[in-house]
């Protein structure tokens, strides 16, 4: 297991992750347009999905008449799953361009260093440090960040369906909101690590 870092340490690694993600940033919105866009779609799934439960189960309606309920949520399940892989492939495509730049800034410094600095290091540290260090930052980029944005937009976007059809259940998923930051910071703080 990882020696834990120091809290310097760490803000300043959380600052520069930051900093690094500028040249990506539209590939990181588009995931997380495309991800918050496949929330709106189970947001309209869960509410066919209810419909049909009360056609069939309080209303007593034959399968035939929710039937076009169940196309339309086969629809959108499959459009969500298109959804999901163009929003990994943008995450992808975000990672994938931060560390080639990374990696890039990383061998001009090697470079200004000059060759007396890398006769006195070993060539696989520096190898560990141009590939295997680089390559760790791919969840980061990819996953996290994206569904960092998702979990503080898709909370009010569920408010903002719910609200008009029942205050009570919008007062009870207003009240409990807050509690998602905690959790994402219990989350970020293993990705952290």
């Amino acid at each position: 297991m990882p020696k834990p870092l120091d809290k310097d340490v760490r803000k300043s690694s959380i600052n520069w992750l930051w900093r690094n993600k500028d040249s990506a940033r539209h590939a990181i919105g588009a995931a997380v347009g495309l991800g918050l866009l496949s929330g709106f779609l189970l947001i309209g799934q869960a509410w066919l999905l209810a419909r049909v439960i009360y056609g069939v189960v309080i209303g007593g309606k034959p399968l035939s008449y929710v039937m076009p309920w169940l196309w339309m949520m086969l629809a959108i399940f499959l459009l969500r799953a298109a959804l999901a892989w163009f929003s990994e492939q943008a995450g992808f495509h975000a990672a994938a361009r931060l560390k080639e730049e990374i990696r890039a800034k990383l061998f001009r410094h090697l470079q200004m260093l000059g060759p007396a600095y890398l006769f006195t290091k070993h060539s696989g540290e520096l190898t560990a440090a141009l590939v295997d260090a680089v390559e760790a930052l791919d969840p980061y980029y990819s996953k996290y960040l994206p569904q960092a944005a998702l979990s503080a937009l898709m909370p009010l976007s569920i408010l903002a369906f719910v609200l008009p059809a029942d205050w009570q259940s919008a007062l009870v998923f207003f009240i409990n909101g807050p509690l998602i930051p905690f959790f994402m910071v219990i989350i970020g703080k293993g990705a952290e690590r």
